[in-house]
């Protein structure tokens, strides 16, 4: 939010769970939106999720950037060319997440590289 980006939790979860995390986390403040269950037909690996934010919110492709610690993740956002940063954090490395633009360890780590990350720019 310091940086003016806004954040959107891409997940097709339902509903209720995604906001029990939101308070659980004590990020609520910090989502700009999100999206469940009740806006997708297929989960990830399909891109419905990436697509379903993209309409919601009315974002545009060419600016959005997905944050994600899973090949499944990484599956979708190549399929419709958006950039995705991976996080190691999800249980696979590197060379699981190889397609992403940037690779951390965890979020700490991007944390501490944030002013090079495409995040920034």
């Amino acid at each position: 939010k310091e940086l003016g980006v806004s954040t959107y939790l891409v997940s097709s979860s339902y509903e209720a769970l995604i906001e029990a995390l939101l308070d659980k986390l004590g990020i609520r403040e910090l989502v700009s939106g999100y999206t469940t269950s009740g806006d997708v037909r297929r989960a990830k690996p399909a891109p419905d999720v990436l697509c379903a934010a993209i309409s919601k919110f009315s974002l545009s492709k060419d600016r959005c950037v997905f944050l994600g610690d899973t090949p499944f993740d990484l599956i979708p956002a190549l399929r419709i060319g958006i950039p995705m940063i991976g996080v190691e954090s999800g249980g696979y490395d590197a060379k699981a997440l190889g397609g992403a633009a940037e690779i951390y360890r965890d979020i700490r780590d991007l944390e501490d590289h944030l002013s090079d990350s495409m995040l920034s720019k």
